[in-house]
């Protein structure tokens, strides 16, 4: 729906986009939804007039500006996501203290990919909520990067949710929030 906007505004025959961030499969990117930059090759006119609106109700297009060239490095951005998370059923969030999440926010989350590079991501903030004994839910606010499902897990990671509380957590579910790039 995009594509096809663009290729209405600029005459193009091709776009290349490239999304920031990433989410799962079944996550909703709600609030101003997902950034990207679009390619735009063999354009026929280059004056930017998009009205942000593609003429379908579930895709909007907002804040377009024409950038000189494209990033070389990855940006920083933020993300707020809501994640749901599960324990073990043999243990229950009634036997966790769940004010230890607080502590995620002294310090940066360190994990490690595949090859073993190391990396640091900020929790700026954290809220949660006991939803029954065996899931709550957590909001935070997040440096962009952290890898979500593995941070609940703990797998890679130095401290994930399942370290500071002492018990196996499974996140069931994620939605991103909102993203933001400074």
């Amino acid at each position: 729906m995009i594509s096809r906007l663009i290729f209405g505004c600029f005459g193009n025959s091709t776009a290349k986009f490239t999304w920031i961030g990433g989410e799962d499969d079944s996550s909703l990117v709600l609030g101003g939804g997902r950034p990207f930059f679009a390619k735009i090759k063999n354009p026929s006119r280059r004056v930017l007039d998009i009205s942000g609106d593609t003429g379908h109700d579930s895709v909007r297009v907002v804040d377009v500006r024409t950038v000189p060239k494209s990033p070389t490095t990855p940006l920083r951005f933020s993300s707020v996501v809501r994640l749901c998370v599960s324990v073990r059923e043999s243990q229950s969030t009634d036997s966790c203290d769940l004010k230890k999440l607080k502590s995620l926010t002294r310090e940066p989350v360190i994990f490690y990919d595949r090859s073993g590079k190391r990396y640091e991501r900020t929790i700026f903030s954290l809220k949660y909520r006991r939803t029954s004994p065996g899931a709550f839910t957590m909001t935070v606010h997040v440096q962009g990067g952290l890898p979500i499902k593995r941070f609940v897990t703990g797998d890679e990671f130095t401290l994930g949710v399942s370290q500071i509380l002492g018990v196996s957590c499974t996140c069931t579910r994620f939605d991103i929030l909102d993203v933001t790039i400074p």
